[in-house]
């Protein structure tokens, strides 16, 4: 027993690893030094480079003859963009996105009374409204300030020099922009997860937002879905037909389970459905693609 703690002592000091709970005295301090961070952080232009990816859910354990159905519906029934873009926020108060690749691409540009943007693709288009939305809100530092202060808990896991503090956030952070028939089906927000490192000097060297939604078809379920006849649902018939038929399909197929007793969550809790992960780092300076992008766009803007 005597020689199990001197090995996790041992561990310990050799690792620096700390971790701080809110029920610690350190909490108030880690609390502290995320929002000292954020302030200092929007005391200049803010300029990132990152990416944005849709994660599935963990696949659930089905008894015999049990099956998945997944549907994605999003606005528009277009997909949202995944890849590696570029954010600039100026003091101005002008927020700029824009892809790394040109195709697909799209540039967002907002100087706080509009929001103009632009895509490029080939083939099958996709929606960048989410996109663009989401991260200027994400973003939101002075918000972000607020958010962390008052936050019931936060753990700072410390290595090497740096500081990873995580927070869980309000859904309500994020606004909701699309309406409309389609935004009806679309996932809704059930949880904000954040992660923030900083190093030896205070500074933000990453961030990490995961965005869970719920799984819309299992929402509709919930709303009397529960047997194999299929019930006008309002709204649907402005959808796409391709959507239409998607979403009868998958309650067809998701009633007969719930009759059969399966896949049909007991606890009451919305099923989770995909992930938004965001992940940004600071640079020295953004790119001239987009600098000269936002002039255009600002030109259009007071034009």
């Amino acid at each position: 027993m005597v020689r199990t703690c001197v090995m996790l002592a041992a561990l310990f000091f050799i690792f620096n690893v700390t971790v701080l709970h809110a029920d610690d005295s350190a909490s108030p301090a880690a609390k502290r030094e995320l929002a000292a961070a954020l302030k200092k952080m929007a005391g200049d232009d803010l300029m990132l480079r990152g990416s944005v990816a849709e994660e599935d859910p963990p696949s659930p354990k089905l008894g015999v003859g049990g099956r998945i159905v997944s549907v994605a519906v999003v606005s528009g029934s277009m997909p949202p963009y995944e890849g590696k873009l570029e954010v600039w926020r100026n003091t101005g108060g002008e927020t700029t996105i824009m892809s790394r690749s040109r195709l697909p691409g799209f540039g967002v540009y907002d100087d706080g009374s509009r929001t103009l943007s632009t895509i490029t693709f080939e083939g099958t288009p996709f929606a960048v409204s989410q996109t663009g939305s989401e991260i200027a809100q994400l973003l939101d530092l002075a918000k972000l300030q607020k958010i962390v202060s008052r936050a019931d808990e936060i753990s700072a896991t410390r290595a090497d020099g740096k500081t990873v503090y995580r927070c869980s956030l309000s859904s309500r952070l994020l606004r909701v922009t699309d309406t409309g028939a389609a935004s009806m089906y679309a996932p809704k927000v059930l949880r904000i997860e954040s992660a923030f490192t900083l190093n030896e000097n205070g500074d933000v060297v990453a961030i990490e937002f995961s965005v869970v939604r719920n799984d819309p078809i299992d929402d509709i379920m919930r709303s009397g879905g529960s047997s194999t006849k299929i019930q006008k649902i309002e709204g649907l018939d402005g959808l796409p037909k391709r959507m239409q038929e998607q979403i009868r399909k998958a309650m067809k197929a998701q009633a007969v389970e719930n009759t059969e007793k399966e896949g049909k969550p007991k606890d009451g809790k919305p099923k989770e459905g995909k992930t938004t992960v965001y992940r940004f780092e600071p640079i020295d300076d953004v790119s001239k693609e987009i600098r000269d992008f936002a002039a255009r766009m600002r030109k259009m803007a007071e034009g």
